[in-house]
């Protein structure tokens, strides 16, 4: 009896130290990772793939990028976990990684640097092809916007690059492009340019004068929409050769533009000219050459004008020198729809008579004398017909 009595006060003795040696036990774990648990936000950065588990219920992540930072409140070594913190706080801390996380790291907060070689502010490129050209401070990937043809698309131009020399295309006209580029950080950099491409050549249609002969009257017809300059070559071997820079030209689409030089030196003689247009990113265009054109600088000499009246008739008798007459002719000032009417296109001997018909009442002519180069003589006769 005494014996079972002893038992069983083994048997309570033996329980409560069971549980009080349990207890301590978890205690200790506790303590163990309450100290490897400490606690204070800080900044981590994690390198680009590298794996990032989250202590609880928090899904687990993979770093998209080098220098990846988040916020953290401490780092469980035993579980080999991180437990987040408040961003609030991280906010106010220095750019620094691993403060309580270990190997502290300086944060890059700092965008890269774009040196644009080419294209040039302002520059005009005479081909779509522009040179593309600059340089990184650290590698990135770069990407650009057109603002003015792009629609809001950026395009890429490399890749975790350090440098970049290509041509690219680019449309005709005024292009306003921005570059941007992204670090490993996701930091980002930019830089804006404005320049022009006239990849277009100007174009001429026709000079004047054609053929025969030249009174100094030249004419040229072009399209250029970036006009530099329009010159005009005239002459021969015998009196030399001469270039003028016309003024006024504009730029457009089939545009003339026109001068008068002096030929006196070249009377009776023949002479070849040829135009040529420019534009301003220096490509130039030549018409061809005229050649053999007979210089006629004199005016004709119109030495007598007479006519007779005779019912609706009127009679036009003409004493003109002049070698080269290209025609006689008049105009009607006083009908509805005036326009010039031929009367003599040769002369003979130097004389022309022509026969005309007009209406009753009064009539104001104006008379014209031209020669195959242009030179103009000019008469006028005021008649009243009585029918």
């Amino acid at each position: 009896m005494k014996k079972e009595n002893n038992q069983k006060r083994e048997k309570r003795v033996t329980k409560p130290l069971f549980v009080i040696g349990l207890m301590l036990i978890v205690s200790g774990v506790l303590f163990i990772s309450m100290i490897s648990f400490a606690s204070a936000e800080f900044w981590q950065c994690f390198a680009d793939g590298e794996r990032i588990d989250f202590c609880g219920n928090i899904p687990d992540r993979t770093s998209p990028s080098n220098n990846y930072k988040l916020c953290m409140d401490a780092y469980n070594s035993n579980l080999g976990c991180w437990a987040p913190g408040n961003w609030n706080v991280c906010n106010t801390l220095a750019p620094t990684c691993g403060i309580n996380g270990g190997n502290s790291t300086q944060l890059d907060i700092t965008p890269p640097v774009i040196t644009l070689l080419n294209p040039q502010n302002n520059a005009l490129y005479n081909s779509r092809n522009v040179p593309f050209a600059f340089t990184l401070d650290e590698r990135s990937d770069v990407y650009y916007l057109d603002l003015i043809n792009g629609r809001g698309r950026w395009s890429r131009i490399c890749s975790n690059c350090m440098s970049y020399n290509r041509a690219r295309s680019f449309k005709d006209g005024m292009n306003n492009i921005r570059i941007k580029a992204i670090d490993n950080a996701d930091n980002e950099g930019f830089v804006e340019v404005t320049f022009f491409v006239d990849s277009q050549k100007p174009r001429i249609y026709s000079t004047m004068p054609r053929s025969r002969f030249a009174s100094g009257l030249f004419n040229v017809q072009y399209t250029e929409l970036n006009l530099k300059k329009v010159n005009l070559t005239y002459g021969n071997e015998l009196s030399g050769f001469n270039s003028i820079n016309l003024a006024g030209c504009l730029s457009g689409t089939k545009m003339a533009c026109n001068t008068t030089v002096n030929l006196n030196n070249y009377n009776g003689e023949e002479i070849s000219y040829m135009f040529s247009v420019e534009d301003n990113a220096g490509s130039v265009v030549n018409s061809r050459t005229v050649s053999k054109l007979k210089v006629d600088t004199q005016v004709p000499v119109v030495n007598s004008m007479n006519y007779t009246i005779n019912g609706k008739y009127v009679t036009f008798v003409f004493n003109v020198t002049e070698d080269n007459l290209d025609v006689i002719q008049y105009m009607d000032t006083t009908e509805s729809r005036p326009r010039f009417r031929s009367m003599c296109t040769r002369l003979v001997d130097g004389m022309c008579t022509k026969k005309i018909s007009l209406r009753n009442g009064h009539h104001d002519l104006i008379i014209e004398i031209l020669d195959d180069a242009g030179n103009r003589a000019e008469r006028s006769a005021s008649i009243d017909i009585v029918l």
